[in-house]
C-alpha cells in the first residue's frame, strides 16, 4: 500500500494515543487487526497496519467500550467531546 508521507505522519502520532476516554472511565483503544471486523494488512480507512492504533476518526475503529463504531456514538463518550464516539445497538434501537 502507498501511503503519502503527511498521512504516515498521523498514524505515528496516533501510535502515542493509546487510550480514549469515554463517558465511565479511561480505556485502552483497539488496535488494527484485534477486531472482528478487520481484513488485510493495512485498515482500509485509515491505512494503520495490523497491529497500530488507528488514526483519529477512523470509520473501521471500534469502542472498546461497547464494541460499536467509534466515530459517532452518543453513548460512550462525555458530553462535552463530540470527536470520539461509537454506534451501539442500544442507539440503534431506540
Amino acid at each position: 500500500m502507498n501511503v503519502p508521507a503527511q498521512w504516515l505522519s498521523r498514524i505515528a502520532k496516533a501510535q502515542v494515543e493509546p487510550t480514549i476516554d469515554l463517558i465511565d472511565g479511561t480505556y485502552q483503544r483497539l488496535r488494527y487487526g484485534t477486531e472482528p471486523i478487520a481484513s488485510g494488512l493495512h485498515c482500509r480507512d485509515c491505512a494503520a497496519r495490523t497491529g497500530q492504533l488507528h488514526v483519529a476518526g477512523c470509520a473501521v475503529e471500534l469502542c472498546p467500550r461497547c464494541g460499536g463504531q467509534t466515530i459517532g456514538c452518543l453513548t460512550c463518550t462525555p458530553p462535552d467531546d463530540g470527536d470520539e464516539a461509537c454506534v451501539t445497538a442500544e442507539v440503534v434501537m431506540s
